[in-house]
C-alpha cells in the first residue's frame, strides 16, 4: 500500500511476547526511516516499554494511555 501523503500518525499493536519484540527492532526501524515525521504510538503490555527504551534513539514511541485511544 502507498500512501498518498505521510500519515500524521501510526499506531502499533503488540499482543506477542517479549522475544517478537525484540525480533521486530529491525522492523520498526524500517517503519521510522519510512515515516520520519509521523507520530509513533505503540500499544501493548507495560511491560514492552522497557524493552522500547532500550532501543536506538532514532526509535522514539510513545505509549498512548487507555483513555486516550
Amino acid at each position: 500500500m502507498q500512501w498518498q501523503s505521510e500519515p500524521d500518525k501510526l499506531l502499533l499493536v503488540h499482543t506477542g511476547g517479549m522475544g517478537d519484540l525484540i525480533m521486530a527492532e529491525p522492523a520498526l526501524h524500517a517503519i521510522r526511516q519510512r515515516y520520519p515525521t509521523s507520530k509513533i504510538d505503540f500499544l501493548g503490555h507495560p511491560r514492552t516499554g522497557k524493552i522500547l527504551n532500550l532501543l536506538p534513539p532514532c526509535l522514539l514511541y510513545t505509549s498512548p494511555s487507555p483513555r486516550d485511544l
